[in-house]
């Protein structure tokens, strides 16, 4: 398909949307660094739609495609796609880690651009929030590599959707809890107690560890979900890397040391401050001496706020890993409860006072949270099933959504191309069933019996604004 603008054709990846929704209008396909990649619509591996995206790294590369989008300062946006990875070879000279398929978003404020990559041959819905600082623009990239992993393989992308995030003016009660989990990977700081003498302590997590307590922290949604028998879900677990090294902290716990909400304030309010609705807060450190401990039951700024200090190279490897995170989380929990009525104490596990089988045996503390959490205790002092109803005051207002339609694609070009000199602002070197794209009106098809003298063309698709459609709602 060819896009007819001022008498001069570009060859290009045209999406069903308004004008007034992006500024390019046009997905363009780039390589980096490496080998040209291949850019093509995929009509045969699509999820959803008649096709998908496709970037073929045939060798060590890293490429993408972009568009650019109009948006709004100071505001949270949400851009989420299905992607798929095959053949995948990183480059034995990269450090790797971010190879395979993912969302990056260029210029915008974030400790982190990209989401997490995809290189499985399964579909998989990649999403990712970004706050577009003092931005009016921003360049959406759906990669293949990224610059410290540039690698060989196949990327699809099927479907792509830009959201606003928006706050609803009323709260809506929901059982539905929405988690912020900050790990602090490096430690540089002078530990500072009253009473006792200063130390400079500096430690890190190694990109092992970071993996490892993503992945038990993954688990928590899961374990909440079954322990409480669906009356309590995590549907969203935010789980952020923050790189930056820490300088100070001040809390003692046991033979490890947890993170403060004075310590970590700055990084909490980042998240806090740019629309995030969260209903409890993690934070991990490489803080522990000798295991992993934890302290729960706090709050700041009326979300709940656990500290877990874990030791480098030495996390839980158990049939319940997330334990640690499940317990500080119902610490906060139960300080909710006592706001309800007269509850059990979380600790009461293991002091006899429930007798068999929550004091003894290796599965005491999930049979303990377990008649905890489903209030099945013999004298009712549960959990009220109350507790677990949050606040939830957000909605996604959709911006620009592609569907990947057949109707509305062009074959993806990385070249303008104009007609030749003699043919511009003319039709006679179209030919029959041709395809084209008229600025801000829609799609259309060259007619059969059209004539270089008299021109007919058909409208086969007009562009969709749903952005206006969303304005009207109000």
């Amino acid at each position: 398909m060819r896009t007819l603008f001022f008498g001069v054709f570009f060859f290009s990846f045209s999406l069903p949307v308004s004008a007034e929704s992006n500024l390019a209008n046009q997905w363009v396909g780039e390589t980096l660094w490496g080998t040209p990649a291949s850019f093509e619509k995929d009509d045969s591996i699509k999820y959803g739609g008649d096709y998908s995206l496709r970037i073929q790294n045939t060798e060590y590369a890293h490429s993408h495609f972009k568009q650019t989008f109009k948006v709004k300062k100071n505001t949270t946006y949400r851009v989420s796609t299905m992607a798929r990875y095959t053949g995948m070879e990183l480059n034995p000279n990269d450090k790797g880690g971010n190879e395979g398929a993912c969302i990056s978003v260029a210029g915008t404020k974030s400790e982190s651009y990209k989401s997490e990559s995809h290189k499985g041959s399964r579909w998989k819905k990649m999403e990712w929030e970004f706050y577009s600082g003092n931005k009016t623009r921003v360049d959406i990239l759906l990669k293949n590599g990224y610059r410290d992993s540039t690698c060989k393989g196949t990327a699809w992308f099927s479907g792509f959707k830009l959201e606003e995030k928006v706050v609803i003016p009323t709260m809506m009660p929901s059982t539905d809890w929405h988690f912020l989990c900050l790990i602090i990977k490096n430690i540089d700081a002078t530990v500072e107690f009253k009473g006792e003498k200063n130390y400079h302590q500096k430690v890190s997590f190694s990109q092992e560890d970071v993996d490892e307590i993503t992945e038990i922290l993954n688990r928590v949604p899961y374990s909440f979900q079954n322990i409480s028998d669906n009356m309590m879900r995590v549907p969203k677990m935010e789980i952020k890397t923050i790189e930056t090294p820490l300088k100070r902290f001040a809390d003692k716990y046991n033979d490890g040391y947890c993170l403060g909400v004075d310590d970590i304030k700055d990084a909490l309010n980042y998240y806090l401050d740019r629309g995030g609705v969260y209903h409890q807060m993690i934070v991990v450190a490489p803080t522990g001496t000798g295991g992993w401990g934890g302290v729960g039951g706090g709050f700041y700024r009326k979300v709940g706020y656990a500290s877990v200090s874990m030791t480098p190279g030495r996390l839980p490897r158990n049939s319940f890993p997330d334990a640690i995170f499940v317990h500080e989380t119902l610490h906060c929990i139960e300080s909710r409860a006592r706001n309800i009525r007269e509850i059990a104490a979380l600790h009461d596990a293991g002091t006899g006072k429930y007798g068999h089988p929550y004091d003894d045996g290796k599965n005491e503390w999930i049979e303990w949270y377990t008649v905890y959490m489903r209030n099945t205790l013999p004298d009712k002092k549960g959990l009220p099933p109350e507790v677990y109803t949050v606040p939830n005051n957000t909605k996604y207002r959709l911006v620009m959504w592609d569907d990947m339609k057949t109707q509305t694609v062009t074959p993806p070009r990385q070249t303008t191309t104009p007609l030749p000199k003699q043919d511009q602002n003319s039709t006679r070197s179209l030919q029959k069933r041709d395809r084209f794209q008229f600025e801000r009106l829609g799609y259309f098809c060259l007619d059969k019996n059209s004539t270089p003298e008299k021109p007919v063309f058909n409208r086969t698709a007009s562009l969709r604004d749903s952005w206006a459609k969303e304005e009207k709602k109000g």
